[in-house]
């Protein structure tokens, strides 16, 4: 096979061949090799088509890895040449990182580590590496060793893959050095360039081998662009682009092609601040819901982390809590419902609530806008009505809703715990009283022992209060249980249980 003699040769009764072939990595250096059977008197056996000889591709094996070294903290890309590799089974492949010198797991210390047993030959996190693979194909396989927030010592590894639990076998012993004359560095030295209104950044950062290649560079988790990078030899400037930010102080993080990760001390301090705000009408629902936006910077992208408080005359501050879209730039809310303070005042003596300011806080930063003259005021007049025709229901029962507005002429949306009311139909009222009618089917709800909210959203106002003379709140559903058949409906059963049964309802 190749330049390989394959011996013991054995020929049965039904005309099969076999032989041992001697694993030698140095035996061949081609991808196919001619398998040649002689035959005493005919000379070479043909593969079946008779024109070529049969081949055998080449075994699993290794020739080289690339980068040889590279940073403490990990974040490297290696790539691995060799043959044989399962490109469909990317799975099956182990890349594995051992400190030169480690002892090797006996068959013992795998036995007891299959049982789940400790075993006493330890390995710590720094001697064995895992190399997380990112791609894969015949020849080639690429992975990137994991990035830790410490560096590891300096250290020297062995780098070897496994497949189905066959290792691979190598021109020579594989290695990549971990040190730190090989890890990229950031300094403490941040300079902000400029900044745009909607929390934008220019900077400069000072570091170490990071023309080594392409740099790859983040604040906090935000990805980055390098705008320029100027080599002074002994250190280079980078100048980077950053997308929005939230306001805060935050780590900047870079990882080198060649290198890995940087051991950075860089920290840039972003703002917060809020340039205007928009309310989508000028007068809304007592019980809140009416659209909010947010422009500035700093913002937080996770709406939760967001901090925000409506300040009112005479009600004193709510807390916005139904937050719609969050980016660092623009927040888009809800406001808050005011009926808590409203409710120790009698129907016919309700204020008009009229807004003040509106304050955020993000990871200890906070701004505040005050309105010389208030843009949104809470009105009973301008809360919409609405009434529903049942107040129990399963999933997908028609339901009808009623709604009365002041002057929207939009639609109106049912939801009843984020769900919304669906196949919904939208007509005008005949009834006098109400101006809309819609027809929608219920959502399927668990059912519990507290009742649901019904979400009448009429916009540009906000939500809707029940009609009843006896609520100014919303209108509410209690979501029934209901078993309505079983499956198999008789049945014998052994003693021990097991058999599956299926339950029908609501």
């Amino acid at each position: 096979i190749g330049d390989q003699n394959c011996i013991e040769v054995n020929k049965t009764s039904f005309g099969h061949l076999s032989c041992v072939l001697v694993r030698n990595p140095l035996a061949t250096t081609v991808s196919e090799n001619a398998i040649r059977i002689y035959f005493e008197g005919k000379g070479y056996a043909s593969s079946a088509t008779l024109n070529i000889l049969p081949i055998v591709l080449r075994g699993f094996q290794l020739f080289s890895s690339n980068p040889v070294n590279g940073s403490t903290l990990g974040g490297n890309i290696l790539k691995i040449n060799g043959f044989g590799f399962d490109y469909r089974h990317p799975q099956r492949h182990v890349v594995q990182l051992s400190e030169v010198g480690l002892v090797p797991f006996t068959e013992y210390d795998r036995l007891l580590l299959s049982l789940g047993f400790p075993v006493y030959t330890n390995r710590t996190a720094d001697q064995l590496i895992n190399c997380t693979i990112l791609s894969l194909n015949a020849t080639q396989l690429q992975c990137q060793i994991p990035e830790h927030m410490s560096p590891y010592p300096n250290n020297t590894y062995v780098v070897s893959l496994t497949l189905n639990n066959i290792v691979a076998a190598e021109e020579s012993n594989l290695t990549y050095i971990q040190n730190m004359d090989f890890t990229p560095t950031l300094s403490d030295s941040v300079h902000i360039v400029s900044m745009t209104s909607r929390g934008e950044y220019v900077f400069t950062v000072k570091g170490t081998q990071l023309a080594a290649g392409n740099v790859a560079i983040k604040v906090g988790k935000a990805v980055c662009q390098i705008v320029d990078l100027e080599n002074f030899g002994d250190y280079q400037m980078l100048t980077v682009s950053t997308p929005p930010l939230t306001a805060g102080t935050q780590l900047v993080t870079a990882n080198v092609e060649s290198k890995g990760k940087a051991l950075s001390k860089a920290k840039i301090t972003l703002g917060l601040r809020i340039e205007s705000i928009q309310f989508s009408t000028a007068v809304g629902s007592i019980v809140g819901g009416s659209l909010v936006q947010l422009h500035g910077f700093g913002f937080a992208s996770i709406c939760q982390n967001n901090n925000v408080s409506l300040a009112t005359n005479p009600a004193g501050t709510f807390w916005f809590n139904e937050y719609v879209s969050c980016v660092p730039y623009k927040l888009v809310l809800r406001t808050p419902s005011v009926l808590k303070y409203l409710l120790g005042h009698s129907l016919t003596t309700w204020p008009t609530i009229s807004t003040l300011s509106v304050s955020i806080s993000v990871q200890q930063n906070t701004s505040l806008i005050t309105f010389g003259i208030s843009p949104f005021a809470y009105s009973l007049t301008h809360t919409p009505r609405t009434h529903i025709n049942r107040t129990t229901g399963y999933g997908g029962l028609r339901t009808k809703v009623l709604v009365r507005s002041y002057q929207s002429n939009g639609k109106v949306n049912v939801t009843l715990a984020g769900k919304p009311c669906y196949q919904a139909v939208q007509i005008e009222s005949t009834n006098h009283y109400f101006d809309k009618e819609i027809d929608c089917s219920l959502p399927d709800l668990a059912a519990s022992n507290k009742n649901y909210n019904i979400l009448v959203d009429v916009q540009p106002y906000g939500y809707a209060v029940s009609n009843v003379s006896t609520s100014s709140n919303f209108p509410q559903l209690t979501s029934l249980l209901e078993a309505k058949a079983l499956q198999p409906f008789n049945f014998n059963v052994s003693m021990y249980g097991g058999l599956k049964i299926t339950v029908i309802g609501e």
